[in-house]
């Protein structure tokens, strides 16, 4: 069975994200041309997680359709809209309500609730949390991350014998509590039955004011049911974006990660430093890049074109064995054999036949 059936998720996606100090959602913010959430939702497609709900808020119907656009062809998001921010937990209560009306009485056995903030969430690490939750029968289980600052993370705790008994919030959290390295990256696995009804036990008595998902686990643990604990090989996964600055973080790693994967598909990116690519773009074998190229939103290059030096390319297609330097494109389709080139500003009016040859007039 694949290890996402059975499985649905929640994605938390209702925040505002007053520190990014902008008028667009947080999950609207682009990373490398994609919504910060729908890089949530492909991790969880790759691992075969098709019921998704995505909770929403802030702008609840621009995001909604910004968000289904973006995963048109990938996964069929439903969306329910949490009026009133009262914290995780009351988000994830909200978020089961629009989990009903997917399953129509069929429960899934477990529940992904994940925020949706966290792009840089690979999938081959949430299958391994949901192995080690089916694996153990676990009524929860949470990814955590060991990281040198933890700062602003809730911390895992755990009793002599090692056993997670909760999670304390920054603010909230004891002066020794503070000094805890291990912390909650907000994604949980839980077993699906006991979620509804620990959920209606949280009390918001803490410094927000709020429901907070995190009490879950020790009203779990106090219970006697297991409560496990993942934690991820690389801590950058933990990387949430409430601000600039880790937005900024985020768009480095991703970058990292898409010139890494399309190297090791047979494309030769000749100056890591100045090629910037889209997460949404598609690259033939045998394509080359040179210094200084920006390839954006949904471009497509065909086998063995050379991109570059001083290039940027935005939503076109390039044909196969192209030549592409010092210009830039918008909005093109460019036939095969074509060299545009030096100084050609081309858009949506201009669609070069095959084995045309543009250049300074």
């Amino acid at each position: 069975m694949p290890v996402g059936e059975k499985t649905a998720a929640i994605i938390l996606a209702a925040g505002k994200g007053t520190r990014m100090e902008s008028s667009v959602p947080k999950p609207l913010h682009l990373l490398c041309g994609k919504p910060l959430t729908s890089f949530v939702v492909s991790a969880l497609v790759d691992i075969n997680v098709t019921e998704i709900v995505t909770v929403v808020g802030y702008k609840a119907f621009e995001v909604s359709e910004k968000l289904h656009e973006e995963s048109a062809g990938q996964a069929s998001l439903q969306f329910v809209e949490q009026v009133t921010q009262n914290g995780t937990g009351h988000a994830t209560l909200v978020g089961l309500g629009g989990l009903e009306a997917i399953e129509k009485g069929n429960l899934d056995e477990n529940v992904l609730v994940l925020p949706g903030d966290a792009p840089l969430l690979r999938p081959e690490t949430l299958k391994r949390l949901l192995e080690v939750h089916n694996n153990n029968m676990a009524a929860a289980t949470i990814l955590t991350a060991l990281v040198d600052d933890p700062t602003g993370y809730g911390r895992i705790i755990r009793d002599a014998k090692g056993r997670v008994i909760r999670i304390v919030e920054d603010k909230d959290a004891l002066p020794s509590q503070l000094e805890v390295r291990e912390v909650n990256t907000s994604v949980y696995c839980f077993r699906r039955t006991l979620l509804p009804d620990v959920l209606e036990k949280i009390v918001a008595n803490n410094s927000q004011g709020e429901f907070y998902l995190t009490d879950v686990i020790e009203l779990l643990q106090e219970a006697g049911y297991p409560v496990l604990a993942v934690s991820a090989d690389d801590p950058v996964e933990a990387v949430g974006v409430n601000d600039q600055i880790q937005l900024a973080v985020c768009e480095k790693e991703m970058q990292e990660r898409i010139k890494r994967y399309w190297s090791s598909q047979g494309v030769e990116i000749l100056d890591w430093q100045t090629c910037q690519i889209d997460a949404n773009v598609e690259i033939a074998e045998g394509v080359i890049f040179r210094e200084n190229c920006s390839v954006k939103g949904n471009s497509v290059f065909g086998a063995e074109a050379k991109i570059g030096p001083d290039v940027q390319i935005f939503d076109s297609s390039i044909g196969d064995r192209c030549r592409v330097w010092q210009s830039i494109i918008t909005s093109s389709a460019i036939g095969d054999d074509c060299r545009i080139g030096p100084y050609v500003t081309l858009d949506a009016s201009s669609v070069p036949d095959s084995g045309t040859v543009t250049g300074p007039l």
